[in-house]
C-alpha cells in the first residue's frame, strides 16, 4: 500500500505501528486516544481520510465562531458607544444646568448601577431610556431620561431628576423644581412595545361561567339578615348599589361588599369597599381601606416576571382572572396575555404591553390602562389611570405621585374624591352632590367604623385580621363569624337567632376544598362540591 505521510510503498510484510504512543512507549500519549498509525519508513503520523474532514470542520466552525463573535463584539461595543454617548450628553445638561447645580453642586458624576439600554429602528432612528445614578458635592439623586436621535445630536423628551434627601424633583425639559415625596411611585420599565410574534394556538373554550357556590345575605334596613345558599361571582362588573355578606366556599373566606358612594353617568360607578378574609393573593395586603380591603378601582395586574409567562388580573376582594402568554418570547415589551377561562365580560379579553404599562382590551372592545409597575409597593401602584367604553368615552382615575386614587371622574364631570392618612388609607370620600362618608382604623389597620352622610353606620371587630362581627349605627348585631385555626370560616350567627356552619373535605397541602358541608338554620345540611369552581392556577398548587 501507498503510506499517505512519504508516498512509499509497502509490502504486506511492513506492518505500521499501531499509534504514535507505540513508536514513544514510556509517553503519556498512552492514555490518549488513538489518532492514526506512523509510517516504519518516514515516521510520519498517517492521517485518516475522516480526520482530515474532521481538521478541516473544526476550523471552519472556529472561524465562524470568530466571525460571529467579532460581529457581537462590534454590535455590544456599538450599542455600549451608543448608551456612553447618552450618559456624556445627559452629564452635560446637568453641569450646565443651574438648577442642577443649585441643588447637587458641581460637578455632577456618574455613579455605577446604570439602568437602560439603547434601542434602533429600521429607519436609522434610535431611542435610549436609561436610569442614572448621579452624584455632586451636595447631594445624590437619579436621574430618568428618554432621548432621541437620528443624524444629529441626541435629544431629550424626558429628564427627571429625583433628589430623595432634598425631596425634589426636577424636570429639565420645562424648568420646573416641585417638592419630591420619598413614597412617590417612580418607573423603572419604561421600554418601548416590541412587535410581538404571536403562537398561533386556537382560543380554548372557557371552562368556568365566573361564577362559585357560596352563602350570602343581603343587608337591608329595618329588617334580619338572613342567609341563602346560592352563587357568588367574581366582581368582574359593578352595577348598582351592594350591601351583603358572603362566602366563599371554595377558600372557606368570609367576603364583605358595601357601597358608600354612586355615581351614574356614562359609566355606573359604585364605590363597594370588599372586605376578604383571606386576602392572601397579594403580597402586601394593606390597601384603600386598610388591611384586607379595596375598592374596584384598585384591581391591579400580578404575574410572573423574567420570564414574564402569565399575568392575572386581581380584584378588590382577592378573586382573580388568569391571562396566559399567547406570544413567544420571554420578555415584557413584546409580551401578550389572553384570558380564556371564565365565561365573563373578559372572555378572550387581552393584556398586552403599551411603552408605559399594560393595556388591557376586552373583546366588547372596552379597556383598562394600568401603569408600569414593576417595583409596586402596594395595590395603588400598578392600578388603572383610566378605564374606557366601547364607545370611547373615559372614566379619569387620578391619582398622586404615590399612586393614591384622588378622584373618579365621569365623562359628564360628575366625580368622587378621596382623603388619606399618612398610610395610604383612605379617610374621607366625597362626591359633587355633597354626600360624604367617613373611615376610621384599629391599631392593626383594620377597617373599624364607617360613617355616612346619611346616618347609617358600620363598625367591625375583628381577631387580627379576620373579622368577627358586624354592627349597625343602633348597635344591632348583623353578623359573628368564628373561624377555624387556619382561616376559614367555621360557623356564622345571622341577626342574633340565625346560625350556618361549615365543615370542609380539605385535602392536605390545597389552597381550596373539595366539597363543604353546609349546615342552614332549617337544621337541613348540604354538600357541595366546590373544586370544579376554582381556577386552574391555584387547583394545581400543592
Amino acid at each position: 500500500m501507498t503510506w499517505s505521510g512519504c508516498g512509499v510503498e509497502l509490502d504486506q510484510t511492513q506492518e505500521p505501528a499501531n499509534s504514535v504512543a507505540d513508536q514513544f512507549p514510556d509517553s503519556s500519549l498512552h492514555s490518549a486516544p488513538e489518532i492514526g498509525a506512523v509510517c516504519p519508513l518516514c515516521g510520519r503520523l498517517k492521517t485518516s481520510t475522516y480526520a482530515r474532514r474532521k481538521r478541516i470542520l473544526i476550523g471552519f466552525l472556529k472561524a465562524l465562531l470568530l466571525v460571529g463573535t467579532a460581529v457581537e463584539i462590534a454590535f455590544y461595543i456599538s450599542r455600549s458607544t451608543e448608551r456612553a454617548s447618552v450618559m456624556h450628553a445627559a452629564l452635560e445638561r446637568m453641569n450646565a444646568d443651574p438648577a442642577v447645580v443649585e441643588l447637587l453642586g458641581k460637578p455632577v458624576k456618574l455613579e455605577s448601577g446604570v439602568q437602560g439600554q439603547v434601542r434602533h429602528d429600521e429607519t436609522g432612528w434610535r431611542e435610549a431610556r436609561l436610569i442614572l445614578p448621579v452624584k455632586g458635592p451636595k447631594g445624590s439623586a437619579i436621574a430618568r431620561v428618554v432621548a432621541g436621535r437620528g443624524t444629529g445630536p441626541w435629544t431629550f423628551t424626558t429628564f427627571e431628576l429625583v433628589i430623595e434627601q432634598q425631596r425634589k424633583k426636577l424636570d429639565l425639559v420645562s424648568g420646573r423644581v416641585v417638592e419630591y415625596d420619598p413614597l412617590d411611585y417612580i418607573e423603572i420599565h419604561t421600554h418601548a412595545v416590541i412587535s410581538p410574534e404571536y403562537r398561533n394556538s386556537p382560543i380554548a373554550k372557557a371552562r368556568l361561567d365566573g361564577q362559585h357556590p357560596c352563602v350570602f345575605a343581603n343587608v337591608q334596613q329595618g329588617t334580619a339578615v338572613v342567609p341563602e345558599l346560592g352563587k357568588c361571582s367574581t366582581p368582574t362588573e359593578h352595577k348598582g348599589l351592594v350591601d351583603r355578606f358572603e362566602i366563599d366556599l371554595r377558600y372557606g373566606s368570609f367576603v364583605l361588599r358595601q357601597t358608600d358612594l354612586y355615581l351614574n353617568d356614562v359609566f355606573e360607578v359604585p364605590l363597594t369597599r370588599s372586605y376578604s378574609s383571606s386576602d392572601w393573593a397579594h403580597t402586601n395586603p394593606v390597601h384603600a381601606f386598610g388591611r384586607n380591603s379595596n375598592h374596584p378601582y384598585d384591581i391591579v395586574p400580578l404575574g410572573t416576571r423574567n420570564p414574564y409567562t402569565y399575568l392575572m388580573i386581581l380584584f378588590e376582594d382577592g378573586d382573580f382572572l388568569y391571562f396566559d402568554r399567547i406570544s413567544k418570547g420571554t420578555g415584557y415589551p413584546d409580551a401578550v396575555y389572553q384570558h380564556t377561562e371564565t365565561s365573563t365580560r373578559f372572555y378572550k379579553a387581552t393584556q398586552s404591553w403599551n411603552g408605559d404599562g399594560w393595556t388591557a382590551k376586552l373583546a366588547d372592545g372596552s379597556e383598562i390602562r394600568f401603569p408600569e409597575s414593576y417595583n409596586a409597593k402596594n395595590a395603588a401602584q400598578g392600578a388603572p389611570t383610566e378605564m374606557r367604553n366601547a364607545a370611547g368615552d373615559v372614566l379619569e382615575l387620578h391619582r398622586d405621585g404615590r399612586r393614591n386614587l384622588q378622584q373618579i371622574k365621569t365623562p359628564h364631570g360628575h366625580w368622587i374624591r378621596f382623603k388619606y392618612d399618612d398610610l395610604s388609607r383612605i379617610m374621607r370620600a366625597e362626591d359633587d352632590a355633597g354626600h360624604w362618608v367617613r373611615y376610621s382604623y384599629n391599631p392593626d389597620g383594620m377597617l373599624s367604623d364607617v360613617i355616612s352622610f346619611s346616618g347609617r353606620e358600620r363598625h367591625y371587630q375583628y381577631e387580627g385580621i379576620r373579622m368577627t362581627r358586624v354592627a349597625d349605627e343602633k348597635g344591632r348585631i348583623l353578623l359573628r363569624n368564628w373561624y377555624l385555626p387556619w382561616g376559614a370560616l367555621a360557623k356564622q350567627q345571622f341577626s342574633d337567632t340565625l346560625i350556618v356552619s361549615y365543615q370542609y373535605d380539605w385535602p392536605f397541602g390545597r389552597y381550596n376544598s373539595e366539597s363543604v358541608t353546609v349546615s342552614l338554620p332549617n337544621g337541613t345540611t348540604r354538600n357541595i362540591r366546590v373544586a370544579d369552581s376554582v381556577p386552574e392556577l391555584y387547583g394545581t398548587f400543592h
